[in-house]
């Protein structure tokens, strides 16, 4: 939902752009990094130099992630500002006074002694900026020490003193930090249920409250003052570091580190954030940054405001006293990500257009920028009936699919029901699901037997599709080719002196050879060590760690095309002296409608929403046949029906792959550029082992399937606001 406006006009060029606040709901909504003004290789290099897993959220989409960032994980010191973000809420609530509240009432209630003498000075906001004194010579507020005695004595006083529950249980309340809709289910949960347990997507919608002073969705659930005051450096420049340690004398010590962890700090510290206050700290960086900051790189929440981005992942560790250096290195890859961007914002809404000629009549602009805006300088295309633009465009989904009478789309309800109908009586009482695309919206899903539209499978041999899209890009960037032997690039490859003749073209068809005792080129069999040596191949000429391709896959396939549900990772193993053993294959989890959007890529000739992602030329030759010779139907990594030899009931045109994955789970991806449709399905092998004989001719249950899919494609004609588009079966 869209929150506020703000609308610059620069005369002359007659340049606008209009920014609005936009907050997730249950989920995040999706954008491709080219969409918000992001430059994705270089965001490809910064996922890469930081490592992962993470996300970016820039203008509050979700526009790139990398690993898997459903998991909950534990932020170690990054959890420091989520703490001093419940104290503010505990100051306006009424249970605190203020930031300076005396510590020392609440350690009585805590530990059932008092602090020390020196330390009864001791506030809140000296917890919160590390110069609590606490385990150390000096008294509060006298010197700076990094300190996480000080830190356990802050959770404990907070929590169990001044709030008097679990942190879970306090942040989640609605009218705290509950109104974000976290999707993972927890805030904290780890190191004795006092440290931060989320996954990286909802970290960053902490990063996002911040970033908006408290405000979310039109609502301020924390008063903007709070943030106008305390988010910047609170730690005088000039305060000393701390001299000495003392004694843990209230034994609060449960986790962390020691109490005098670096000497970075005064001048760039407050609240547990820390700031870029003169670009001291990052000089490659906007100076309104900030970030949380665990093990020293190892956990981070970046925000610049400046650039509306928010930034979390869980990456490498670096030195106490140095760490900032290669964080300006990470930023600096950031922040080129926007500078070299050269794509336009999208356009505004027609609310934003309308509010802002308010606006410019109200700011006396020149008569003539007045009639420039009056008459619809800014247009959005019309999105017709049929899911296509007036203009022919294709339509694309953004966080879920949109759905549409079948049909409005040339598809027969009725023949869809017969469908769903069969498909049930097949699964026989096992979980199963499926998804039909038609001219870029669902005509159909449903899921069956405890299956939702949640549900992943393990997509197993799709797999492949996936790698040669890889290859595309590989190609496309030069890194390979076609015609390139493997044994130059992938030694590895060599068991027998034939081996050497294996190219590039020989693995993603299956014509290899490899551990078999076939010269490459002159059989197809489907070998499984030669895909996986395929993934290899792409692994070393990305430089991958261990040669493996799955967090290539998320980069540059799950993020551009926004497949939330991916979660693409390695099986262990090691290859065997058999061609059916394939070493640490890539494995992908995907529910349905992210299986779809993978078919939507290629039906769209490798563009998803403007972004050219897989070369076209790469798509038309994937999938054509590569091995008519060999009186096979298989092009790189597509089973292709020429001839209507696998799939008699099919187009010609259509090409398809199936998968055989874990948990005798069963799943089909099928795409039909001349019915524009894409359909997908996952079944359960105990009853339905819909994959079984994918290798003869024809594939008769695949056949028998997409038959069922086909028949409901009907003759129709469309009217599309006076214009009418012809769709023929």
């Amino acid at each position: 939902m869209i929150r506020g406006l703000s609308c610059v006009i620069t005369i002359g060029m007659f340049v606008s752009t209009v920014h609005a606040a936009v907050f997730p709901g249950e989920h995040w909504e999706m954008r491709t990094p080219a969409q918000v003004g992001l430059d994705v290789a270089k965001l490809d290099e910064f996922a890469k130099t930081v490592g992962g897993p993470g996300c970016i959220i820039r203008d509050g989409y979700m526009v790139y992630t990398w690993g898997d960032i459903r998991s909950k994980l534990d932020w170690a010191s990054a959890m420091k500002p989520v703490m001093s973000t419940m104290l503010f809420f505990a100051v306006h609530e009424g249970k605190l006074p203020s930031v300076d509240a005396l510590v020392n009432p609440y350690v009585k209630k805590v530990y059932g002694s008092s602090l020390n003498a020196k330390d009864q000075i001791m506030t809140f906001r000296h917890l919160a900026d590390m110069v609590s004194g606490y385990g150390r010579v000096e008294s509060p507020g006298e010197a700076w020490a990094y300190n996480d005695w000080a830190i356990n004595l802050y959770s404990k006083t907070l929590f169990d003193g001044v709030f008097q529950e679990k942190p879970d249980s306090v942040a989640k309340k609605a009218s705290r930090l509950g109104v974000l809709q976290i999707e993972d289910g927890t805030f904290f949960g780890s190191r004795k249920d006092y440290g931060l347990l989320m996954s990286p997507r909802d970290f960053a919608r902490i990063g996002w409250f911040w970033l908006n002073k408290g405000n979310w969705n039109g609502k301020q659930i924390l008063p903007e003052s709070f943030f106008d005051n305390y988010m910047k450096a609170d730690v005088p420049s000039d305060l000393p570091r701390s001299s000495a340690e003392t004694s843990d004398y209230l034994n609060v010590y449960f986790t962390g580190g020691g109490t005098d962890q670096t000497s970075r700090g005064p001048g760039i510290y407050g609240f547990n954030w820390w700031f870029n206050t003169g670009k001291k700290t990052w000089p490659d960086a906007p100076e309104d940054t900030f970030q949380a900051n665990g093990h020293w790189n190892g956990e981070v929440c970046c925000v610049i405001p400046s650039l509306k981005l928010v930034v979390t992942w869980k990456g490498s560790w670096a030195s106490k006293d140095t760490f900032n250096q290669p964080m300006n290195g990470y930023l600096k890859i950031l922040v080129d990500s926007v500078a070299r961007s050269s794509a336009a914002p999208p356009p505004p809404s027609e609310s934003m257009v309308n509010q802002a000629r308010q606006t410019t009549d109200k700011a006396g602009l020149r008569p003539e920028v007045i009639a420039m805006l009056n008459e619809k300088t800014w247009k959005r295309p019309h999105v017709v009936e049929n899911s296509m633009t007036e203009s022919g465009e294709e339509v694309w989904p953004e966080r879920e699919w949109s759905k549409i009478t079948p049909e409005a789309i040339g598809i027969s309800s009725s023949k869809l029901d017969d469908y769903i109908s069969w498909l049930s009586s097949k699964a026989e009482g096992e979980p199963f699901g499926t998804i039909v695309i038609r001219y870029g919206k669902i005509a159909v899903e449903h899921y069956g037997d405890g299956a939702d539209a949640s549900s992943t499978w393990e997509i197993g041999s799709i797999r492949k599709a996936v790698g040669s899209a890889l290859l595309g890009i590989a190609i496309e960037e030069e890194r390979l080719s076609l015609e390139a032997k493997v044994y130059d690039v992938w030694p590895e490859i060599l068991q027998t002196e034939k081996d050497k003749e294996i190219k590039v073209k020989h693995l993603f068809e299956s014509t290899s050879g490899w551990k078999r005792p076939e010269v490459p080129g002159t059989e197809w069999v489907y070998n499984n060590s030669a895909f996986t040596a395929g993934g290899m191949v792409l692994g070393r000429v990305y430089q991958l760690p261990e040669d493996k391709i799955a967090p290539l896959a998320m980069r540059r396939i799950a993020n551009r095309i926004g497949a939330l549900s991916w979660r693409c990772y390695h099986y262990p193993g090691d290859f065997s002296a058999s061609d059916g053993n394939p070493g640490a294959k890539l494995a992908i989890d995907s529910n349905m409608r992210d299986l779809a959007r993978f078919g939507y890529l290629w039906l769209r000739k490798g563009r998803w929403n403007g972004e050219q992602i897989i070369p076209e030329s790469y798509v038309a030759e994937a999938t054509r046949n590569q091995v008519t010779h060999l009186n096979r139907h298989y092009g790189f990594c597509w089973f292709v029906n020429d001839g209507r030899k696998l799939l008699p009931n099919a187009p010609e045109d259509t090409y398809f792959h199936v998968g055989n994955g874990k948990d005798n789970r069963r799943t089909v991806i099928m795409v039909i550029p001349s019915r524009d449709l894409v359909a997908a399905v996952g079944v359960h092998a105990a009853k339905y082992n819909i994959t079984s004989g994918y290798r003869s001719e024809p594939v008769e249950n695949v056949d028998e399937w997409m038959s069922k899919i086909i028949a409901s494609v009907y003759d129709t004609q469309i009217d599309t606001d006076s214009k009418k588009r012809e769709f023929r079966r």
